[in-house]
């Protein structure tokens, strides 16, 4: 009798699922059902408690805005970083939010809420990458550009120079003073008189509170050079690190280019960092080849560790993400060369582990979908992982066993497409709440008139 009733209150909760806006995790509370049925129904399905069905909506200035990183503080509040375009001057503009965690602005934070960086006339800035230290300071990096001339045939900007740029905040969004200058610290690696580089991503050393970014960096031949940078807690170059502070990862010949885009930290103290290689091109560079790197914790090349120190893998084209499991194996994912989504897992020294996916590389293919990526790897308590991604009309997650195989369970066989029914949507990045929820944000829209999106699923 007991199994039958099971059963029917199972039945009952889907369909309220199915069919009301209004659910919510209040409705499931019940005697009857455990952790394991309820996480079996609601996985995959947008959290209805956030937002607006699941989904939150920013508009920073009737204008061009977009999302590109997010982190969670532990009170459960998300913090998500961008850009938001100047209408006047049609320059981008660092901006920052805080949202509680219903996915309403938190008004206590900055300026009701938001932070808009305006330098001046002839600059702009973009925000690509945030981290919290333990102190619940907030550390955001990404690119400050100096304006010359407007593209023929548009009024759009073009960019003369590019520099690395991070900045610091209390917990209440005000200038951290003790950090840079003002809060602020602008790098220019070969102090070039035109520079172009920019920090991809930031990560904090959580024993020192020491900061590491890690993004590109064009030498006077204007070829993009794979760099990693680390900064003492005021701001300061860490000179002990790498080459004065500083590690660089040349192309291997005249046509290439490296490029950072991602950062994880071992429990021992290296430093894995993921991107690729690909060929110059006039308009940046086409990728060819994901280019995996791990630093000892001074920034030397870890000779242990793939050949002197590096990977090269043509199977994912541009790795965007990566993540160190609790054993040390590396998970990779980015663009593969064929299907639509990829990850493959390495072993600590760097081999394939032929104990995940194809001898270590795990494939996906979707029909009807196009234009896949990935930009997050998340691993779960249970073994299993989260990848976060999209598709050229929404928002992409899959979930796999931790031998790479897809998790039936969660949404659709294994994976879950939405798109809000939204113009363009495109997701940047997500972090994990919980075992039970991920928070993702991005942008949507067309024309010049994108804004924030932050949207949160059951899992």
């Amino acid at each position: 009798m007991k199994k039958i009733i099971h059963f029917v209150i199972i039945i009952f909760i889907v369909g309220i699922v199915s069919c009301s806006d209004a659910f919510n995790d209040d409705a499931i509370h019940s005697p009857f059902i455990d952790n394991d049925d309820i996480n079996h129904i609601l996985s995959g399905l947008p959290d209805t408690n956030f937002g607006t069905g699941g989904a939150s909506f920013t508009d920073f200035n009737a204008g061009d805005d977009a999302g590109y990183d997010i982190a969670l503080q532990p009170d459960g509040k998300v913090i998500a970083v961008g850009c938001s375009i100047n209408n006047q001057n049609r320059y981008y503009r660092i901006a920052i939010a805080r949202f509680t965690q219903n996915g309403s602005i938190d008004k206590s934070f900055g300026n009701r809420g938001i932070i808009i960086e305006d330098f001046n006339n002839t600059k702009g800035s973009r925000a690509f990458s945030v981290a919290l230290q333990n102190d619940g300071k907030i550390v955001v990096a990404g690119r400050i550009e100096t304006y010359t001339e407007i593209l023929p045939g548009s009024n759009m900007l073009l960019t003369n120079t590019s520099n690395i740029i991070i900045l610091r905040y209390n917990p209440d969004g005000s200038r951290d003073t003790s950090f840079g200058n003002n809060g602020i610290v602008i790098n220019n690696t070969y102090n070039l008189e035109k520079p172009f580089e920019m920090a991809n991503k930031v990560v904090i050393q959580p024993d020192d509170n020491k900061i590491i970014v890690a993004g590109s960096s064009e030498n006077n031949d204007d070829k993009h050079r794979f760099v990693v940078i680390r900064f003492n807690t005021n701001g300061t170059i860490d000179s002990t690190f790498g080459n004065n502070g500083y590690v660089i990862v040349d192309p291997d010949n005249a046509d290439n280019v490296t490029i950072a885009h991602d950062i994880a930290l071992q429990n021992d103290g290296k430093i894995v960092v993921s991107g690729c290689m690909g060929t110059k091109t006039f308009e940046g560079y086409t990728p060819e080849s994901s280019l995996v790197v791990r630093l000892n914790e001074i920034g030397q090349l870890d000779n242990n560790f793939g050949i002197s120190g590096k990977i090269i893998n043509q199977s994912i084209k541009e790795a965007y993400c990566v993540a160190i499991q609790s054993d040390n194996k590396i998970l990779l994912s980015g663009i593969p060369k064929s299907a639509d989504f990829a990850i493959t897992r390495y072993n600590e020294n760097g081999t394939l582990d032929s104990d995940f996916g194809t001898n270590g590389l795990s494939e996906f293919s979707f029909a009807h979908k196009s234009g896949c990526y990935t930009n997050n790897i998340h691993l779960l308590t249970d073994g299993s992982i989260i990848i976060s991604g999209g598709y050229d009309q929404g928002l992409v997650l899959i979930k796999i066993t931790s031998q790479g195989n897809l998790e039936s369970s969660f949404g659709s066989y294994g994976s879950v497409f939405n798109n809000f029914h939204l113009d363009s949507p495109r997701l940047s990045s997500s972090t994990i709440n919980s075992n039970d929820l991920i928070t993702i944000v991005g942008y949507y829209g067309s024309g010049g008139y994108r804004d924030f999106l932050l949207t949160r699923f059951w899992l």
